[in-house]
């Protein structure tokens, strides 16, 4: 069957409304995608979109919804911090994860700093091709993977990755400035205890 072409030209990311229905809608299509990570927190997600702390958006062109993704403001940093983002699965083939991140660097020149799985803990091959290659995807598109940086966020071993330099910090710092991210979401002590950063030497 022949691909059909569409105008990415005409697509722009639609911020959601944070009412019941809209936000059911949007919690569908995260555990649709990211169903493997188990700790996901909708009930504390949902008082954070609506109280302004995360943001969600649409990539659509008005009329179909192509994708989506989660975010937050990063104080003091100034850039904005990436919790989920996903395309459609009946859209992944036609490059719509890159219109996704051009429309997301827009709206934040500052940068984007978002987690991957790592992939030395994959548990087969099969995952470990999908994180791999969902790094190489990121890379493609700007963004750098910090091989100094190793998080955990409820156990689940995780990269960082940035379009823009993070300050110097130590480990202490850097582990403060990462918790203070989520405690934001999460709200603590659950942040504080959910969350961990360490730096390992180059």
């Amino acid at each position: 069957m022949q691909q059909q072409t569409l105008n990415t030209s005409q697509m722009g990311l639609q911020h959601l409304a944070t009412n019941r229905r809209t936000l059911n809608r949007l919690f569908k299509f995260v555990l649709v995608d990211f169903g493997f990570l188990d700790h996901i927190p909708f009930p504390i997600m949902r008082n954070a979109l609506k109280k302004n702390i995360l943001r969600a958006v649409y990539l659509t062109d008005g009329i179909n919804v192509y994708g989506y993704a989660i975010y937050q403001e990063i104080p003091k940093y100034g850039g904005i911090h990436v919790l989920y983002l996903a395309i459609a699965p009946e859209f992944r083939s036609y490059g719509l994860g890159s219109v996704m991140l051009r429309r997301l660097d827009a709206l934040s020149p500052a940068g984007i700093l978002l987690e991957v799985e790592d992939p030395d803990f994959s548990r087969n091959e099969e995952e470990l091709s999908i994180r791999t290659r969902r790094i190489a995807f990121y890379e493609r598109n700007g963004l750098t993977l910090d091989q100094t940086v190793k998080l955990t966020n409820f156990k689940h071993p995780l990269l960082l990755m940035t379009t823009t330099a993070l300050p110097a910090l130590n480990e202490r710092q850097f582990r403060k400035f990462y918790r203070q991210l989520y405690n934001r979401v999460y709200r603590i002590p659950v942040g504080q205890i959910a969350v961990n950063a360490r730096i390992e030497k180059a």
